[in-house]
């Protein structure tokens, strides 16, 4: 009996387009959009089509459609000044995670959380991290365990701590049998359409 009442559960889960444990914060997605178990979406939208895997935590950014996000994915690292008496939050903050801190104002506030970009078809490998700022442009992938500290170009592969260019794409629907490059701009109907031609 329970082992039914398990499977019943499993089922209605997987049926589901936002995971249990998943934590949504002033941020904008739609139906088209899938985001896994524990992740949180924190000041940030998503492109049509685009999902999430497990476990990620995603801040004020901004990723475009036909995006692919690996488990486990940080986008939107805070930072820290550097250059003051200290890095702590609790030094230059008049209060930080609910208790009272040191300073009588708030300070480097624009600092916390840059906005970060992600283009459209992007993938992103499971464990990625990518500071705060950064822009990743149209077609990216970046592989499992890369650490992005800067912007990335247009149809790039890239890997490694710090990442770094491995190759350059290639895509041979980019302008082929009338799939224009920007194809995710394109209705449901119309895309349905021309990938079934491309495909014949």
């Amino acid at each position: 009996m329970l082992k039914k009442a398990v499977k019943y559960v499993l089922r209605k889960l997987q049926n589901k387009k936002i995971g249990y444990g998943t934590i949504i914060i002033d941020s904008e997605y739609s139906d088209s959009n899938w985001l896994g178990c524990n992740v949180s979406l924190t000041k940030s939208s998503l492109g049509k089509y685009t999902y999430i895997s497990d476990d990620s935590r995603i801040r004020n950014c901004k990723i475009g459609a036909f995006c692919s996000i690996g488990r486990n994915v940080k986008i939107g690292l805070g930072f820290h000044p550097t250059n003051y008496i200290s890095t702590s939050p609790y030094l230059y903050r008049r209060s930080f995670l609910g208790m009272k801190g040191f300073s009588n104002k708030d300070m480097f506030l624009e600092e916390d959380y840059r906005n970060t970009v992600v283009g459209n078809d992007v993938w992103i490998g499971d464990n990625v991290l990518i500071c705060g700022g950064c822009t990743i442009k149209d077609g990216v992938i970046i592989g499992a365990g890369s650490i992005v500290t800067r912007d990335l170009e247009s149809y790039g592969i890239y890997a490694g701590v710090p990442a770094k260019l491995i190759r350059k794409r290639e895509c041979s629907y980019v302008n082929l049998d009338g799939i224009p490059s920007e194809w995710w701009e394109l209705d449901d109907h119309e895309l349905s359409y021309l990938i079934k031609k491309h495909n014949e």
